[in-house]
This record gives structure tokens, sequence and C-alpha cells, in this order.
């Protein structure tokens, strides 16, 4: 996966809130939801992201920052 612009403001963005749903990043990078979905995804398959599990809407969570922020385990 090459990284783009796009993908870059989000990573950068998730140093922010570490939290991120489809519909936020849709609404703020002015994309398709879709759009923001795939990213978003293409960012679970490198590891980046998660899934949290249960929670509507779909949010997805960036568990290596949320450890430094926190000090929260990633197990």
């Amino acid at each position: 996966v090459s990284p783009t612009p796009r993908s870059h403001r989000l990573i950068d963005g998730l140093f922010r809130n570490p939290l991120v749903r489809p519909s936020s990043i849709s609404k703020n990078m002015n994309i398709h939801y879709n759009t923001a979905v795939a990213d978003l995804e293409k960012l679970v398959d490198l590891g980046i992201l998660q899934l949290l599990p249960g929670h509507r809407p779909k949010t997805y969570y960036s568990p290596g920052i949320m450890n430094i922020a926190y000090g929260l385990d990633q197990a």
C-alpha cells in the first residue's frame, strides 16, 4: 500500500484523536463515506487501526497510540 497525502493526514489525525469513525473522516476530509471506510480498512490491514468491537456507529482505534498515550496494554 503506497502512502498518499490523505493517508498521511489520516494518520496525523490519530495523534489528536486515536478514536475515529468513518462518518467524521468523511465529513472532515470531504470524501465519500465508502472512501473513508476503505481508507480506514487499509489502516486496519497495516495494523495501525483496529475496529472497536460491538460499538455502533462503527468506530476504529489505534491501539499503539492508545498504549503510548494512556499506558494501556495492547493485548
